[in-house]
């Protein structure tokens, strides 16, 4: 398990929290510009632009996998580690866990597979490689004193045209998440999907940062919340479009809509 997958999984923990505080309990579809100075949207919006940043890293990290040889993951984790490869359906399975007695654990699985114009491969070629299948399973518990929370997050990626001068990636992931803090408990379902995000191969292969030329991602998510007063259902959505220099990000909960653009080398 990779460092960016890492991060991704504690930034989506952190983005429901927040998402949580700055969600309300309206349903009318007749939406309003939201003001733009609102604290609970600043918080989102920031979080938004991290979980954007932070998916970008995992998009290099799959393609890292360019380099796997079957020895060992690109960058291991935990204290227990399995790589088996499938003959049969040309998957690696790497399975890496860990569990303390601090009340912290977690199962990583990355599922993945390469393919040419012949079909699939054992290991990578830098020269006829044409596509990486990648798949992704983390369950991760944590407990203190203040509260608890345990998560399952599903991923699923498809890289294709890694011959070719732009890489085209589609992905989906979806999340379970269960929180309690004192008397208040948390259910928050969660679903993403990228589609055709098109990056330059060379800025995926180089040390700098690869931002998409084009595609879109979306994401909903529906928290169900429990107190001893009742209970209440809230959603949030984001729609954000990528272009050459930026993204765009629609968001909508409740009454309100806010809009903005992030440049990715700071405003034009």
């Amino acid at each position: 398990m990779k460092k960016g997958v890492k991060l991704l999984i504690l930034l989506l923990l952190g983005t429901f929290v927040t998402f949580i505080a700055c969600s309300d309990n309206s349903t009318d579809s007749d939406l309003t510009e939201g003001d733009p100075d609102d604290p609970d949207f600043i918080q989102a919006k920031g979080l938004a632009d991290a979980y954007v940043d932070t998916l970008f890293s995992s998009f290099e990290m799959v393609f890292g996998y360019m380099s796997f040889d079957g020895s060992e993951p690109l960058s291991a984790v935990g204290d227990s580690l399995n790589i088996n490869y499938d003959l049969e359906t040309c998957w690696w399975e790497i399975y890496a866990s860990y569990d303390d007695t601090t009340g912290f654990g977690f199962t990583f699985v990355d599922s993945v597979k390469f393919q040419d114009v012949a079909g699939c491969q054992q290991f990578p070629d830098s020269t006829t490689t044409t596509q990486i299948e990648y798949r992704a399973y983390a369950n991760i518990f944590a407990s203190a004193d203040s509260g608890s929370i345990d998560a399952v997050l599903i991923e699923s990626m498809l890289m294709t045209g890694i011959q070719s001068d732009l890489v085209v990636i589609n992905a989906s992931g979806s999340a379970d998440i269960g929180m309690d803090y004192g008397q208040i408990s948390y259910d928050i379902d969660y679903d993403g999907t990228v589609t055709d995000l098109r990056f330059i191969r060379d800025d995926l292969i180089g040390d700098n940062e690869a931002y998409p030329l084009s595609g879109s991602m979306a994401l909903a998510m529906n928290v169900d919340t429990t107190t001893p007063n009742g209970s209440a259902s809230v959603s949030w959505t984001m729609d954000i479009t990528f272009y050459e220099d930026y993204y765009h990000v629609r968001a909508e909960s409740g009454d309100n809509y806010w809009e903005w653009d992030v440049y990715y080398t700071g405003p034009a």
